[in-house]
């Protein structure tokens, strides 16, 4: 018998589907990075580009409509492959928790329950 996992996290997580990129990258593709799932904590990442688990990363999540990104920063705390080689699934722990930025991305909340990945 196997036991459902129970979810320890103390903040609800919301999913959103929004372009990231590393903060002061000049690159500005917007195909290689992008913002999965979020919750006060941390969020799920989906790359293109390969993570390392205990890397601190700052990112700037491109919002709709808005001039300036919104920054987050945080570590990877874990990481899968969704397509070796290819495709990466990050988790990122925030280093603190931030409710202005959660409320600024609660607008772009996707209420699907599922998501591709």
């Amino acid at each position: 018998m196997v036991l459902p996992h129970k979810d320890s996290r103390l903040f609800e997580r919301f999913a959103v589907h929004l372009p990231i990129k590393f903060k002061g990258d000049l690159d500005e593709r917007e195909d290689r990075l992008f913002l999965h799932d979020v919750s006060a904590q941390g969020a799920k990442l989906l790359s293109k580009e390969r993570f390392y688990i205990h890397d601190y990363v700052s990112l700037e999540v491109l919002l709709p409509h808005e001039r300036s990104p919104l920054s987050l920063h945080g570590q990877v705390v874990w990481m899968s492959a969704v397509e070796p080689n290819a495709l990466w699934k990050v988790g990122l722990s925030f280093e603190e928790v931030n409710f202005m930025a959660l409320r600024r991305l609660y607008r772009y909340w996707n209420d699907e329950k599922t998501l591709p990945y």
